[in-house]
């Protein structure tokens, strides 16, 4: 026969809806936000030996999610294998003298590609002991690309700047100092590097020549021209005078240069 009615139970969830759905969004966000920095998080627990990362060490490590991860005694099998007893080092101390974890290292990823990461992290520690650690866990290979490509290209600047066959001189517009030369122009001179520096290009400048230079300096100062040339006198360290050609342009500091018509 059939039943004469139903009985129901009823429970507002509502709350808890509103809380699963708060739970999914802030997920997503954190998720997008490390994909967008390249930024991971990690734990790992110490007792059970398990490790949990967030969607942005996954993706770091070309690990799809879901698949097994390497727990405390495994993940530095990643990494290089030069860094490896530095990270070991910084996990010791991390777990046993509480000192925070903050490293850079190469790691090769599952796919076998090679990034460098930043891994920061601290303890939790109970009674005591270290429990657990967890941190982040960031890509910087386009901060260490940029790094090496700017290493690069002040080497070049250094060996130009020395090795050029004329003389090249900076000079502070405010106090009008020799702030750095090279060895090209203290030959012209007949000073030496060390007695140029923080001496004032109006000292050594003939008195006759000195009017033009200071008002070209001040245009420049002021934004006014692009450069100026001009030739001009020296008075060298022994004493003789000497007929110079100068090309004098500005340093900018960035973001500061004129909008020149």
């Amino acid at each position: 026969p059939a039943p004469e009615g139903v009985f129901v139970l009823s429970s507002d969830i509502t709350d808890r809806k509103r809380a699963e759905q708060a739970l999914r969004e802030s997920e997503i966000l954190l998720n997008e936000v490390g994909r967008i920095a390249r930024i991971g998080g990690w734990k790992m627990d110490l007792i059970t030996r398990k490790a949990t990362w967030t969607r942005g060490t996954y993706d770091i490590v070309e690990i799809e999610p879901g698949q097994p991860v390497p727990g405390p005694d495994e993940h530095v099998n990643y990494y290089l294998p030069e860094y490896r007893p530095m990270i070991a080092e910084a996990m010791r101390a991390l777990i046993e003298d509480d000192k925070p974890l903050n490293f850079e290292a190469q790691l090769r990823t599952a796919k076998g590609g090679v990034r460098w990461c930043q891994a920061i992290g601290q303890a939790i520690r109970k009674d005591g002991k270290a429990v657990a650690v967890y941190g982040t866990f960031q890509d910087i290979t386009d901060r260490k690309r940029a790094e090496a490509a700017l290493r690069e290209s002040e080497a070049w600047f250094r060996a130009m700047f020395e090795q050029t066959a004329v003389g090249v001189a900076q000079i502070e517009t405010a106090t009008g100092r020799f702030v750095r030369i090279n060895q090209r122009y203290g030959d012209i001179v007949g000073y030496s590097l060390t007695e140029m520096l923080g001496l004032d290009f109006q000292t050594i400048t003939h008195p006759d020549d000195l009017p033009a230079d200071l008002k070209f300096m001040e245009q420049l100062r002021r934004g006014e021209i692009r450069e100026f040339r001009m030739e001009k006198r020296y008075f060298r360290k022994d004493g003789r005078i000497i007929w110079v050609f100068l090309t004098v342009s500005p340093l900018w500091a960035p973001g500061a240069k004129p909008d020149f018509h």
